[in-house]
């Protein structure tokens, strides 16, 4: 019998098969709650459907005509912003408006969706935060310490990161150097190369009082060197929206990330490990719980 030696560096192949292992027992899992849920809803018991499955598909519906409605209030007054950030609400409000968003989980009050249909999924997340849009906006938009403090605490797979250029208050281009998450269990994946990152990041206070902070990897991005020893990987889309609550100090953000880490890795392998991204929000929620109080 081989044992698996967890200090051993784990290839692309490896998780490959990991991950296939995985999807088995999923699949065996599915059958399972399938058969499950066709006892539940036979006709003698037609009178008691599973809560759990009913209650998913009642919030995607919800969710999906009251996220509609807020990109398109969001969308009303675009004339209203310069060019380069017209463009990004633009594109940020169109995807979120997208019906065919997926609501995969909603759990630890943080929903989780897929939007399929591309190669790479954008994925997205929201829950509810304890500040204010315009506290959340300065975090991301303190040019001296986003990477002293803010993305140490939401995202772990951060290594270290730089403003380049400012062009602009609230407009920037960045770098920074990523581990890549593990498709399986938490924590970062061994024996890949880490990721090194440039985007055009951009802090819009929307005409709703509201925020939004988008990056996405410019074109000429292969001017800025590559880190040694790791893979130049692209943001195709990635941003925050942070919402007013009617409760003070309080708001509702949704995180949306597609992004390509490039290399060798197969993109459904990608896209399976994708979807932890947006336990940057959980980070999120906690770093800035009981701010107000």
């Amino acid at each position: 019998m081989v044992y698996w030696n967890e200090n051993r560096p784990r290839s692309a192949a490896s998780y490959a098969a990991i991950a296939l292992v995985q999807a088995d027992k999923d699949r065996r899992n599915k059958a399972v709650l399938d058969e499950e849920f066709k006892k539940a809803n036979s006709p003698e018991n037609k009178d008691t459907p599973t809560k759990q499955t009913q209650s998913l598909k009642e919030r995607e519906k919800e969710a999906k005509a009251e996220y509609q409605a807020h990109a398109k209030q969001e969308m009303k007054n675009l004339w209203l912003y310069k060019e380069g950030n017209r463009k990004e609400v633009q594109q940020y409000f169109s995807c979120l408006q997208d019906p065919n968003w997926k609501l995969l989980r909603n759990n630890n009050d943080l929903e989780v969706w897929k939007l399929p249909g591309e190669e790479i999924h954008r994925i997205m997340g929201v829950t509810n935060v304890e500040c204010s849009p315009q506290t959340c906006l300065d975090h991301f938009d303190d040019t001296e310490n986003v990477f002293k403090t803010l993305f140490p605490q939401i995202d772990k797979m951060f290594r270290t990161g730089s403003i380049l250029k400012q062009f602009a208050k609230g407009h920037t281009i960045c770098q920074a150097c990523f581990d890549m998450p593990s498709p399986i269990g938490g924590g970062a994946a061994k024996g890949i190369a880490a990721r090194d990152m440039v985007w055009e990041q951009r802090v819009t206070k929307l005409q709703s009082g509201n925020v939004l902070v988008t990056a996405s990897t410019p074109d000429n991005h292969t001017e800025v060197p590559v880190t040694k020893g790791m893979v130049r990987g692209s943001l195709i889309t990635s941003g925050y929206y942070g919402r007013k609550l009617n409760e003070k100090n309080h708001s509702r953000c949704w995180y949306i990330i597609q992004a390509d880490p490039k290399g060798m890795l197969p993109k459904w392998l990608v896209n399976l490990a994708s979807a932890k991204q947006t336990d940057n929000l959980i980070r999120l929620r906690e770093m800035f719980r009981g701010v107000n109080k």
